[in-house]
């Protein structure tokens, strides 16, 4: 689902700790996008909503991911543009017609290891105006349950990449 930016709501993002915050050095590379099976662009500025029930931070102490620095986030809103929402009853309906419009290679969830990734074309969602993509708390779970990790590979929480930094803002 395709939802508008809205600075109404908040994400929170956490760096390792000793690491010092400069918005001027956020990377974006969207160039190597078809790195194997991955379902995301190689960097990113990645978040998490405040209010995630299993977001980065959950994740990150789940996994023993323990050097972030918990005690300094970064809070951050999108100032405008679209967000690529997936949710889990979408993706298991085949029913998400703004998912599929961005998927560069067929789309087919038979529950074999062969088709169970997809690439989304991230150009073509800047040209549409979606800033951002975020995988909704509803996937969370169900990808593993199911076998489908491939199709949210290294997606391991409710979160949120944003694919134009123009369009953030820190607060």
């Amino acid at each position: 689902m395709i939802v508008e930016a809205n600075e109404d709501i908040k994400y929170v993002t956490y760096f390792q700790k000793g690491d010092m915050f400069d918005p001027d050095k956020i990377v974006i590379d969207l160039n190597n996008k078809h790195n194997g099976c991955l379902f995301k662009p190689d960097r990113g500025f990645w978040g998490s909503p405040v209010d995630a029930r299993f977001g980065w931070k959950e994740w990150t102490e789940s996994e023993y991911f323990r050097d972030y620095d918990y005690d300094n986030p970064i809070y951050w809103t999108l100032t405008s543009g679209k967000i690529l929402q997936i949710d889990w009853d979408e993706v298991k309906n085949k029913t998400s017609s703004d998912l599929i419009k961005y998927i560069t290679k067929p789309y087919h969830i038979d529950y074999t290891l062969n088709d169970l990734y997809i690439v989304l074309d991230w150009d073509k969602m800047l040209k549409d105006d979606i800033v951002a993509v975020q995988l909704m708390d509803g996937c969370i779970g169900h990808c593993f349950k199911y076998d489908l990790e491939m199709h949210f590979n290294a997606w391991d929480c409710e979160s949120i990449v944003v694919l134009d930094k123009s369009r953030l803002k820190f607060i």
